[in-house]
């Protein structure tokens, strides 16, 4: 058996040379084969004998497909339903979301949302949580619409906060450590 790396004589890579293409299964093949070589680590190396490949491209490819340690196998149903519900709770934050599924990384768990979110009978909100998430979103684009659509606490402006305070419309207290007279414990205002 031949050893791919070795075979390989490393290039200077161009511009005009890096690809934005689908791995192919050699090059699958021979990331691996470096991997075990040069370890996860000297990512520069190892593009050296991917042709047409950056350290970027090849560690994304080995960090969220390649590495032994990542769940890339079929969801499972009882795995839908916790992503969709964790995800009504806590939106788009998918590092989070990707720790409560053992092996299963960011990437894979945005992917697998949108994947659900394009189904015929998906619900709506997700829907309309995740419609724009492939997209560059504007600045002020719908970003209100989404935060109370999942229900969850947006305070109103600080300038309303502090005339509440001052005629006396609210309960709230100040605080020592707080310029104003307003601070937030434990999501209440105190």
């Amino acid at each position: 058996m031949t050893n791919l790396v070795s075979d390989l004589a490393p290039e200077a890579l161009t511009e005009d040379k890096i690809r934005r293409q689908k791995f192919s299964l050699y090059e699958d093949n021979q990331l691996r084969s470096l991997v075990a070589q040069f370890g996860s680590v000297d990512w520069n190396s190892i593009s050296l004998h991917m042709e047409g490949r950056t350290a970027r491209q090849c560690r994304d490819r080995w960090n969220h497909y390649l590495a032994p340690s990542t769940n890339n196998t079929e969801w499972t149903v009882d795995e839908e339903v916790a992503l969709i519900k964790q995800l009504k709770q806590v939106g788009k934050q998918w590092t989070y979301l990707a720790s409560l599924f053992p092996g299963r990384t960011s990437i894979g768990v945005r992917n697998h949302a949108c994947k659900i979110s394009r189904r015929m009978n998906a619900d709506p909100m997700i829907k309309e949580l995740l419609k724009d998430e492939y997209k560059k979103k504007k600045a002020n684009d719908s970003r209100k619409e989404i935060e109370n659509s999942i229900n969850r606490v947006v305070l109103p402006p600080c300038k309303l906060l502090v005339s509440l305070a001052i005629s006396g419309e609210s309960q709230f207290k100040k605080s020592p450590f707080d310029i104003g007279g307003i601070s937030v414990e434990n999501n209440i205002i105190v």
